[in-house]
């Protein structure tokens, strides 16, 4: 850039340019006239902003634009040119003969950084080539852990923005960010402490589905005898949650606890938020879920859980337990009556 600014001045251009940071400003005058080009490096591409005036200012000196796209272009990453100002269909010409086309996916890219700003952005097919490969690969990434999630019963996993997740994996909390090193996709995971656990750099889909699905495996390997020893809560917690009995956490837990094991409880709460097949809803706070040989009436007012063996008359149990409960509500309401 300083050559650019020195050949500016040379033939009688007022300039100015300053950096800071991943941001770089040129500004160019000459006969009370001004036009300024801001090239902003991003997460997967880098933007010039054109300022469409200078086809009057440079219109003697078009050299001047060539050196700066040739510039622009040393740089790793893939150049979008969003042409900004009052004269975009006069600078057309300029960089269509130079091989730049209109760009169609420009929402694609803002999914991922939405600081990348729209408009009339150009660019060149082999870098728009670029930077569909790395879209991909981030769809490949986030294809990978939704079907993890959805097959395998104890992997929750929670997106906080479109580079940003939070993966659970039978007790293990696991960090993700998709960031880049060099102009490459790197997948980062780190643990609740920030300790680095892995970090990937993909070069195909094929190789980020081998890798995670591996490393996830690995973990789910260890997590499982882990957790014989320390279970965790997560799907319960959030089951609860769900069905709108916070209140009661503790007396519904230990009301499982009288039939199941820690690590049963939490497949129980997880199968009830992935699987409705699995479970039926009798009303508003009962429920009929199937585990594994047995059948769970499950009720938080009053609170009860009832376990069926799965070769049992499951109807007539049903209808005992559902009296029941009834019997229950009205012996309350009697006694409020006759207490009053």
């Amino acid at each position: 850039m300083k050559k650019i600014v020195e050949k500016l001045k040379q033939r009688g251009y007022e300039t100015s340019y300053k950096k800071s940071g991943k941001e770089e400003e040129l500004i160019i005058k000459k006969n009370d006239r001004s036009c300024s080009f801001h090239l902003i490096e991003h997460i997967i591409i880098q933007q010039l902003h054109y300022d469409t005036y200078s086809v009057l200012i440079l219109e003697k000196d078009m050299d001047i634009m060539d050196d700066l796209l040739m510039c622009a272009h040393q740089k790793e990453k893939p150049l979008l040119i969003l042409l900004k100002g009052g004269w975009v269909e006069e600078n057309k010409s300029f960089f269509q003969c130079r091989g730049y086309e209109d760009l169609k996916s420009i929402e694609k890219i803002r999914y991922y950084d939405r600081s990348i700003q729209s408009g009339a952005n150009i660019i060149l097919k082999k870098d728009e080539y670029l930077i569909q490969e790395n879209i991909l690969l981030w769809g490949a990434f986030q294809k990978t852990i939704q079907k993890w999630k959805e097959k395998e019963l104890l992997i929750d996993v929670k997106q906080h923005g479109p580079r940003k997740f939070l993966i659970y994996l039978n007790g293990l909390y696991v960090d993700v960010e998709l960031n880049e090193i060099y102009g490459k996709l790197a997948i980062k995971m780190q643990d609740e402490q920030k300790n680095m656990l892995v970090q990937i750099i993909p070069s195909t889909p094929e190789e980020i589905k081998t890798l995670i699905d591996k490393w996830i495996k690995d973990k789910l390997k260890k997590q499982r005898l882990r957790s014989l020893t320390h279970p965790s809560a997560h799907f319960f917690n959030k089951w609860i949650e769900v069905i709108g009995a916070w209140s009661k956490k503790e007396q519904i837990y230990h009301a499982f606890c009288q039939y199941f094991q820690s690590n049963e409880i939490e497949q129980i709460a997880a199968t009830c938020l992935k699987d409705n097949e699995k479970v039926k809803l009798i009303e508003t706070y009962q429920r009929l879920i199937q585990f594994k040989e047995k059948y769970i009436f499950f009720s938080f007012l009053p609170i009860e859980v009832v376990i069926y063996e799965r070769n049992s008359n499951l109807e007539e149990h049903l209808v005992q337990s559902l009296l029941k409960q009834e019997e229950i509500k009205i012996r309350k309401k009697i006694q409020d009556v006759l207490n009053n």
